[in-house]
């Protein structure tokens, strides 16, 4: 039991990893979208954060969210935002799912190659004892 544990372990955090970024892709994806309005911007070293106005089923919300480092932009500028229908409250303007395809294939990868690889080194043990009791 003791040498499998790591196995094990790692098997459970990849699917773990699995779930989550699989859970905020699906997320992100049922989001709709909507026109806003740039009401303030914020510079700081980390990123820009802008304040947003948006109007969803005729009642007008206010948010905060990043915009991003390194990007420029105006007071007023009209910007696509994205909504939670549940929660018309909760709206982004970035929405950027590459981050999270990576993490999903990462751990997709992982969960393939992980057991061929633990299956691999157990082969070069086995080797190993074989060379040793000769």
């Amino acid at each position: 039991m003791k040498k499998t544990f790591p196995y094990i372990a790692v098997q459970v955090t990849f699917i773990l990893s699995l779930i989550v970024s699989l859970y905020s892709i699906f997320c992100f994806v049922t989001y709709e979208k909507i026109p806003g309005t740039v009401t303030d911007v914020e510079r700081y070293n980390r990123g820009t954060i802008v304040h947003l106005q948006y109007t969803v089923n005729d009642k007008a919300y206010e948010r905060t969210s990043e915009y991003g480092r390194g990007k420029s932009i105006r007071i007023g500028t009209q910007i696509t935002l994205w909504y939670a229908p549940k929660h018309p409250d909760k709206a982004i303007c970035v929405r950027d799912f590459a981050a999270y395809y990576c993490l999903a294939a990462i751990m997709g990868a992982g969960l393939y190659l992980l057991p061929f690889i633990g299956f691999l080194i157990k082969l070069s043990n086995k080797a190993r004892q074989k060379r040793e009791n000769k």
